[in-house]
C-alpha cells in the first residue's frame, strides 16, 4: 500500500506540477530544445527513481534488466517472479517496455521503436488539444520574431485586456464603450479596429470575417485574403502590426489620457508593416550566425569586408529621460574588440538610439578609422538615415 501511495504522489507531482510549470512560458516564448530535454530528463528521473533505489531503464545495456528491479510499482520478489515467467520466452528489452502499456507505443509508432516522446504521448495524450495549423504558421514561417511573438500572445489570450483583469470593475472597451474589452472585440469588432482595417493596405470589412475565437478568426482571415491574391505571410505580418498599434493606442488613451489620432495610428501601422514584411531567414544567416541576424540584408561579400574592417555595434537604453549608450568595436581579422559607454539626456528612445550612433561616428573620427560599418537594431533610425530625413 505504501508503494502505491508513493507512486501515486509521484504521478500527481509529475503531471500537475513538473509538467505544468513550463506551460505559461511556452505559451508565448520558444524554449531551446536543450532546455526541454533537460526538463524531460528531470521528470523522468523523478518518476522512475523517486526517493527509492530502483534502476532507470533506458537501453538496457547499463543495468541487469532481469535481476535489477526497474519497475517502480513492484517489490523485489514480485519483480523477480515476473522476470522469471517471461525470460524463457526470449523477449527483448524493447518488447518488455511495450508490454508495460499493452503495446500502446507500437500503436502510436508504426515502426515499433520505443522513445520517451512516444511514451509521454501515450501517458499524457489526454491533455493535448487537436493539432491546429495556425500554430504551424507561427512556428514554421518566415515571420519576423516580433510579429510571431505578438500573434502567439494574441492567439493564447495572453494579452491583459480588461476582461482578464479581476481588479477592474469597468470592463467596457475604452474606445467605443459598446462591449466588454476582450481580444476579439478590441482587434476585430471595435469601431476603431474596423476603421483601421478598412483604410489599410488590406481594405477589408473586418466585421464580415467570421470567428467566435481568435484562432478561428485568423483562419478565416487568411482563407478570405488568400482568395483575393494576398499571401499568408503578408496577412499575418499586417495583423501583428495592427494588433501592436491598437494595443499601444489603447494604453495611451486609457493610461495617459491621449486622444485617438486615426491618421497617426494608420501611418504607424503602414511603417511597421513595411519594415517587417520583407524579413526572411536565409541559408546565409545560418552560416554567419548572429551578425547576419542583426543585419539580415548583408551579402556574403559584405560579411567578408566586415571581417577585414571595423564594425561598430550600437545599442541604447532609455528610461524617463535618461539615456545610456554603448558601442562595441569588432575587428575579426585581429580578434580584437573594444567598447565605449556614455550617459546623456534624451526625450525618447529613438533619440537615445540616434545619439548612440552619433557616439560611434565621433569615436571613429577620433581614432582616424577610414571605413567603418555601424550596426544598429533600431529600424526606424536606420530607415531615416538611409533616406536622409528626420524620423
Amino acid at each position: 500500500m505504501e508503494d502505491e501511495v508513493t507512486l501515486l504522489c509521484r504521478k500527481i507531482n509529475s503531471d500537475q506540477v513538473s509538467a505544468s510549470m513550463p506551460v505559461y512560458m511556452m505559451s508565448t516564448n520558444k524554449i531551446p530544445i536543450s532546455t526541454c530535454r533537460e526538463l524531460d530528463a528531470i521528470i523522468r528521473k523523478y518518476w522512475w527513481l523517486g526517493n527509492g533505489s530502483i534502476a532507470m531503464a533506458e537501453s538496457g545495456d547499463a543495468i541487469d534488466m532481469w535481476n535489477q528491479p526497474w519497475i517502480p510499482w513492484m517489490d523485489f520478489d514480485e519483480f523477480g517472479r515476473l522476470m522469471e515467467s517471461i525470460r524463457p520466452r526470449g523477449y527483448t528489452a524493447r518488447t518488455l517496455v511495450d508490454l508495460s502499456t499493452d503495446n500502446s507505443w507500437n500503436k502510436e509508432k508504426q515502426d515499433g521503436e520505443f522513445s520517451v516522446k512516444s511514451a509521454y504521448v501515450v501517458d499524457q495524450g489526454h491533455r493535448f488539444d487537436d493539432t491546429n495549423t495556425v500554430w504551424n504558421w507561427l512556428w514554421y514561417s518566415q515571420l519576423h520574431p516580433r510579429i510571431s511573438m505578438i500573434l502567439r500572445r494574441l492567439l493564447n489570450n495572453a494579452l491583459p485586456v480588461k476582461e482578464k483583469l479581476p481588479f477592474l470593475r469597468e470592463k467596457d472597451c475604452h474606445f467605443c464603450e459598446a462591449a466588454v474589452e476582450n481580444c476579439l472585440h478590441l482587434f476585430k469588432d471595435c469601431c476603431v479596429a474596423k476603421l483601421l482595417w478598412f483604410s489599410s493596405v488590406f481594405p477589408l470589412r473586418i466585421d464580415k470575417i467570421s470567428g467566435q475565437t481568435m484562432i478561428s478568426f485568423v483562419e478565416n482571415l487568411v482563407a478570405t485574403t488568400k482568395n483575393s491574391g494576398f499571401g499568408r505571410k503578408e496577412v499575418l505580418t499586417f495583423l501583428g502590426c495592427m494588433v501592436g498599434q491598437i494595443w499601444k493606442t489603447s494604453n495611451e488613451c486609457s493610461l495617459a489620457g491621449k486622444p485617438i489620432i486615426m491618421d497617426q495610428a494608420r501611418k504607424r501601422i503602414e511603417e511597421a508593416y513595411e519594415g517587417f514584411v520583407n524579413f526572411s531567414y536565409t541559408s546565409e544567416e545560418e552560416v554567419v550566425g548572429l551578425r547576419t541576424q542583426v543585419t539580415p540584408h548583408l551579402t556574403q561579400r559584405s560579411i567578408r569586408r566586415l571581417n577585414e574592417e571595423r564594425a561598430l555595434c550600437t545599442d541604447a537604453s532609455w528610461v524617463k529621460g535618461d539615456a545610456g549608450s554603448a558601442v562595441v568595436m569588432l575587428k575579426e581579422d585581429t580578434v580584437g574588440w573594444s567598447y565605449k559607454l556614455a550617459r546623456d539626456r534624451a526625450v525618447s528612445a529613438l533619440e537615445a538610439e540616434l545619439k548612440t550612433i552619433l557616439l560611434a561616428l565621433n569615436w571613429a573620427l577620433e581614432e582616424g578609422w577610414n571605413e567603418i560599418h555601424v550596426l544598429s537594431d533600431c529600424l526606424q533610425a536606420i530607415q531615416a538615415l538611409n533616406k536622409n530625413r528626420c524620423p
